[in-house]
Formats: structure tokens, C-alpha cells, sequence
């Protein structure tokens, strides 16, 4: 190991500064002793520079001189060390170097025969002396500086004094020793039980473990030779260098105070108790509730930790913590009491979202904490900075929608808290509000037929608002032209007969806040299936344009009779031939009528053919034939076909039986077909002298 040694020395160039250097000595150790010395040796020189002129040409002509006093700290080598100088400042001085040795450690001084290098090997010859080195500037150095004086021992010596300082007995509330720092050892001290700081009514045990200092040892300690005060007993086995220290059991303590409760006083959140005093006393705890700050407080049930999480039914109360000494301790002591217990508060509102634009809607954003429960308020200022407003019309809810009353304005967002949530809350402001676009219109409602009236479909945004014009065309994608008069500036238009089977549709320009203009669909002005006529009758198809396929006229629609066509509320029955029906006629064979076809538009055709091929005889077809329902003289027996539409599309308050109706279709000269109004609408043949239903159909 090395010790370190002050010298000091001061170059002639540079006479103003005075400056102490740090030098060492190595102490090289022998490996027969198998231990390294450690020396710390400070020499703390006072420097006198004296300027003197030598008039050599060499640097500058200045020789530095040095008075040296010094202090050591005591070091310790045994015989067969070597002691080497290991460094000098300046580092190029010029310097001899003599060893001395003596029996006392501050004089007496004499140098040591040929020991003049920077290092020297101690000998048996030093041992019980002291040893030094001198070191002398030469050149252009001048003055001399010492060492510190070793001690060169033969042997380690044994540690001789049995009192271990720093220790005593535990107090409770007192942190124990952990380390000690002697003149002949370092000990580290584990106590029994581990306890900081010390408890009350506990015997504890200190175990020191020594480590020797350089140059002593334990070899040669006798039996419990340590000793540690206030101890009951203190025991080391010889040589040994564990010693084991038993004290008394710390005393009872009674509770001094308890600090003030810790934590935020809101519901939900968790407090703490106060510091207990005295430092390091245990106790148990139960915290109470008031109403009041110095009301009657009452146990909370289960709430006997040092912890407690507020529940949400105490706020605006009041609370207290009792501790009771355990462990060693006694009495209570009780906090004072915190409180009122507040409302969770909130901490803030998002910034809104969505387009400051009239129609559009606006969104506060998220609350924090998240769940808290609130009132809204949509508030609004005609400046970005002035005072904001109440909007009255607004919905208590996150979502706005912007009304043409907040044109031009700027809008905020505000919340409070309700229930267990407090404090006002607002958002950034947005705006100004733009002018709504108008997005979109409804379909067109009402019956599409004369002398009714329509109505336009609701505008997109909600709440938006526009002038209305109603126009036409002839075909659906069509130039469409206004409509005139007043009345076709309106919401709703009452259908001029000039428009049947006209398209119509509905234009809209925004108005109050909202521009822009958008179409509606078109909607024809004309029969939908299901519609009743003027006549009472029933629309059951519709082929969608006006030819005379399959007719001898232009048509569209078919039309059912209406119920109580024939003066009863029943559909009649009748033959589809009554031939050979009277047995005071002469029989006469059946005919077969030809030219029949099975198709929409060939019921009328084939009634007239029957007709005149049965004449009076062809009672069904005749029956539909003379009808004269909404002055028309043009109804008809339908094909199969036509009744199985008519029976597909029957409205309510249709008036057919669940049976079988006669068509206008042959099988044979002696069977007709009729089809299934309420079964699966499938055709079946029918002898043609046989009674069934009729309900006269007509083209319109």
C-alpha cells in the first residue's frame, strides 16, 4: 500500500505563487508478512518565497528557498518492508535524499548509514524504531522537507483495548449503530431483532464483527476481553474477533401525539394518518365521521388502518383518526379533524368539435375525470373575448346543433357538476358561426292523384329553413318547370288536374342562416297500386305507360270493382255458360269459344268474345260487362292472369270472398277456368255451368 507525503517545492520561475503539491511514498510490503501497510502521512508546509539575485545567466537568475514545518499523521511498517518515494513535485527538481532512524517518533533524528536512494528496506536492525526520510533540493532547489515517521515493527500487535465504543443501550425511537470507526479496528455491528428505529418492550442482541486496523489483530485477545457499556452481558471466544452484546428489553412508551391526517379530502381518495410521536411507535388505528367539525364522531365499521378511502355518502363531513400504542407502546392519542370532505372536482372539459356553421352540430369534448357527471350549458358572444351568454334554446347535452340564431357568434361550451362532482368547467371558444349549406330534402309525402295534397320532405341539416317551389316535367328526367301561382311556393302543394301523370318535384333555397338549394325526388302524379279511384274501385296494376297493348285503347291501370258493386255487400255468383240449364228446353251441345287468350290487357277482348259467342247464355261475362260503375260502360271478366294481380294486390276493405272466382279463359267447351283468391292464386277448372264468384276489372 502507499502512504501519501506532502513536500513541497518552489521553482525560482515562478516566485509569486506558493502552492503545496501532494507526493508519495510507496510502501512496498513483503510477501512473507502476506499483508499490504497503509500510510497516510500529510505534511502541511507554510512556504516563505525569498527573491534573491545570483546573477546566473540560467533562468532568469532566481533560486527559490524553502522553510519547512510540518505535521504527520502516525504510519506503521513492519521489518523487511521496503519505503520508496514514489513522486516529488516539481516533478524535474533536483534533489538528494537521506534516511534516519530514531527511538522517538518527533527527534533524535540520526541518518542511517548508506541510505541514500528513494527507497529503503527496513531491516530487524529498525524494528522498534522509528524511520524517516530527508529530501534536500540541489541545482537550482534549495531547502529540505521530512517525512513522516514510520514505525517499524517486528510483529502485528494485539488489539489491546477491550472497551467498543459508540454502543449502548437501545432507546426506544432511536436508530441503532450500524458502523464504528476505532484507532485499532472498524467493526460492523447486526442487530437482533433488525428493527429502525428501536422499539419499545424489545430485547435486543448486537453482534460486532472487527476488522483490525493495519499493523493490529485479534491473535492474542483472551477469552471476553470486549466489553460494551450498558450491556448485560458482552462475550468474545479467544482470538476471536466476534463479540456478542446483550441488552435489557427496551421499556413501554406512551404515545405523545399523532400529526394531522394526509391526503386530498375528496370522496374516493385515499388518506393517511398522521406521524405517530414519538419516531418509531406502533399503534393500531379507527377512524371516525362527523357532521361536524366538533360534532360527535362515530367509529366507521372496518376502518382501522393507517389508510382510509373516503366513500362517497361523507362528503361535507368531517374526519378523525384515534392510534392506540401496541408493540411496546401505550395510550391513545387522536388527530385533529380534517375535513369538510369535498366533491370530486372536475378538472376539465375538452375543446369542442365539429364546424361553427349553422346546422351543423358541435360536440364538448371529453370530461375529466372520466364518468363525472354534469349539467351542460351552450353559451355565446358576439366578440371572441366578451361576455358569453346562456343560448336558451340549447339541449342540456354535449351535442349542439347550431341554429341561425348563432350566426356570426362565438360559442363556448360549459359544464357543472352534479351529483358527486363540483366545480364549473369551460372550453376554449370556436366561431364565428358560418352560414349553413343546406345538404339534402326529403321524399315528397301524400297521395300522388288530383285535388290531393303533397308535402315536402323534411330538410337537411335539422332545423334548417328555405322558400319551396313546386315544378313539373312530363318525364321523370325531364327539363322540370315551375309551376305557377303562389300556391306552389310553399311546403305543400294541392295537385292541379293539369298534372296527371306529370312528374313533380320540389326545389328548396335556404333562407335565415341557410343557403344553397336542393331537389327533391321526383314523385308521378298518378295511380299507385292499392289506390282507390273516384269510383270506389281499387288500382291492382299499373304497367307504367299508356299504350293499348293487348286492347283495342290506350291503357294503364287495371281496376278492381268496388265491394257492393252489384247492390250487395257479397260478390254474386254466376254460370260462365248457362247452356242446357233449363230442363224445359231442348238440350243443345256446349260450344267451345275460341280466340280466348290468358294475358294482362286480354280480359276485356276475350269478354266480348264470349259474349257474342254465348250471347245471353254467358252469364259471368255479361254480368261484368253491364256493369256501369263510375259511369264507365268498359268493365270486364279478367283473364287468369289479371285476376291473380288483382288478388296479389287487394287492399284492405277489398271485399272478396275466400273462393274461387270465374275468369275469362276456357279449358274446354265445357270447363272455365277461376282462380284461388285467398289459396296459393293457382288456376283450376270449373264446369262451366257451375256457380262462382264475379268481380267485374276495367283499363283506365
Amino acid at each position: 500500500m502507499r502512504d501519501r507525503h506532502h513536500i513541497p517545492f518552489i521553482h525560482k520561475d515562478n516566485p509569486t505563487r506558493l502552492k503545496l503539491k501532494e507526493h508519495f511514498m510507496d510502501y512496498n510490503q513483503s510477501e512473507k508478512k502476506g499483508k499490504m501497510l497503509t500510510k497516510y502521512i500529510t505534511l502541511i508546509f507554510f512556504l516563505c518565497l525569498v527573491m534573491v539575485f545570483i546573477g546566473c545567466p540560467i533562468i532568469d537568475q532566481y533560486i527559490a528557498l524553502i522553510e519547512v514545518s510540518h505535521s504527520h499523521f502516525k504510519g506503521i511498517a513492519f521489518v523487511g518492508d521496503s519505503i520508496k518515494v514514489v513522486e516529488i513535485l516539481p516533478e524535474e527538481a533536483e534533489v538528494s535524499y537521506t534516511w534516519q532512524r530514531s527511538v522517538n517518533e518527533e527527534s533524535g533524528f540520526v541518518d542511517i548509514s548508506g541510505a541514500i536512494t528513494d527507497s529503503y528496506e527496513t531491516s530487524g536492525v529498525d524494528a522498534g524504531y522509528f524511520v524517516r526520510v530527508a529530501i534536500t533540493g540541489t541545482g537550482e532547489y534549495k531547502g529540505t522537507v521530512y517525512g513522516s515517521a514510520v514505525e517499524v515493527l517486528s510483529t502485528a500487535r494485539t488489539i489491546n483495548i477491550p472497551e467498543i465504543p459508540s454502543i449502548k443501550a437501545p432507546v426506544v425511537g432511536i436508530n441503532p449503530v450500524r458502523n464504528i470507526h476505532a484507532e485499532q479496528y472498524f467493526a460492523q455491528v447486526a442487530w437482533n431483532p433488525n428493527h429502525t428505529p428501536f422499539r419499545a418492550r424489545t430485547s435486543y442482541v448486537a453482534t460486532i464483527q472487527l476488522s483490525p486496523s493495519y499493523g493490529y489483530t485479534c491473535e492474542g485477545v483472551s477469552e471476553d476481553f470486549f466489553t460494551v457499556e450498558e450491556a448485560t452481558s458482552t462475550s468474545n471466544d479467544e482470538d476471536s474477533n466476534t463479540v456478542r452484546a446483550t441488552f435489557t428489553q427496551t421499556g413501554s412508551t406512551s404515545l405523545i401525539s399523532i400529526g394531522n391526517i394526509t391526503g386530498t379530502l375528496e370522496i374516493r381518495k385515499t388518506v393517511s394518518a398522521g406521524t405517530l410521536s414519538p419516531g418509531g411507535a406502533t399503534a393500531t388505528y379507527q377512524w371516525y365521521i362527523s357532521n361536524t367539525q366538533e360534532g360527535i364522531y362515530a367509529s366507521i365499521d372496518g376502518a382501522t388502518g393507517v389508510n382510509y378511502t373516503i366513500k362517497d355518502e361523507q362528503v361535507d363531513k368531517y374526519l378523525q383518526v384515534e392510534a392506540t400504542g401496541a408493540g411496546g407502546y401505550l395510550g391513545k392519542v387522536i388527530s385533529a379533524a380534517a375535513g369538510p370532505i369535498k366533491l370530486i372536482p372536475l378538472i376539465r372539459v375538452g375543446n369542442i368539435s365539429g364546424t361553427s356553421q349553422v346546422g351543423k352540430a358541435l360536440t364538448m369534448g371529453s370530461l375529466s375525470p372520466t364518468g363525472a357527471t354534469v349539467t351542460h350549458w351552450w353559451l355565446s358572444s358576439p366578440t371572441i373575448d366578451g361576455k358569453y351568454t346562456e343560448i336558451t334554446h340549447a339541449p342540456d347535452n354535449k351535442e349542439f346543433t347550431v341554429t341561425k340564431e348563432e350566426l356570426n357568434l362565438f360559442i363556448k361550451g360549459q359544464v357543472e357538476g352534479i351529483g358527486l362532482y363540483e366545480g364549473i368547467k369551460k372550453t376554449a371558444p370556436v366561431g364565428p358561426v358560418i352560414t349553413g349549406e343546406l345538404e339534402s330534402i326529403g321524399n315528397i309525402t301524400g297521395k300522388r292523384l288530383i285535388n290531393e295534397q303533397l308535402e315536402a320532405g323534411p330538410l337537411k341539416p335539422d332545423g334548417s329553413t328555405a322558400s319551396y317551389q313546386w315544378q313539373w316535367s312530363d318525364t321523370e328526367d325531364g327539363t322540370y318547370v315551375n309551376i305557377p301561382g303562389d300556391t306552389a311556393q310553399d311546403s305543400t302543394y294541392v295537385v292541379h288536374d293539369d298534372y296527371w301523370e306529370k312528374y313533380i318535384r320540389v326545389s328548396a333555397t335556404g333562407t335565415d342562416g341557410y343557403k344553397g338549394t336542393v331537389l327533391s325526388n321526383p314523385v308521378e302524379i298518378a295511380y299507385s297500386i292499392g289506390d282507390r279511384t273516384d269510383g270506389g274501385g281499387f288500382i291492382f296494376y299499373d304497367k307504367g305507360v299508356r299504350n293499348n297493348s293487348n286492347a283495342t285503347k290506350e291503357w294503364r291501370y287495371l281496376e278492381a270493382a268496388p265491394q257492393g258493386w252489384s247492390g250487395s255487400d257479397n260478390d254474386p255468383n254466376y254460370r260462365w255458360d248457362s247452356t242446357n240449364s233449363d230442363p224445359n228446353e231442348p238440350a243443345e251441345p256446349q260450344i267451345s269459344v275460341t280466340g280466348l287468350t290468358n294475358s294482362i290487357g286480354s280480359g276485356m277482348e276475350n269478354t266480348s268474345i264470349i259474349t257474342n259467342a254465348l250471347g245471353a247464355k254467358a252469364e259471368a261475362a255479361k254480368a261484368c260487362s253491364s256493369y256501369n260503375g263510375s259511369g264507365a260502360s268498359d268493365w270486364f271478366l279478367g283473364s287468369c292472369i289479371e285476376l291473380s294481380y288483382m288478388m296479389v294486390n287487394k287492399p284492405s276493405g277489398h271485399g272478396l270472398a275466400n273462393s274461387f272466382y270465374y275468369s275469362s279463359y276456357e279449358y274446354n267447351a265445357s270447363q272455365a277456368y277461376a282462380v284461388d283468391l285467398f289459396g296459393s292464386y293457382f288456376y283450376n277448372k270449373f264446369d262451366k255451368r257451375g256457380f262462382l264468384y264475379v268481380r267485374p276489372i276495367r283499363m283506365r
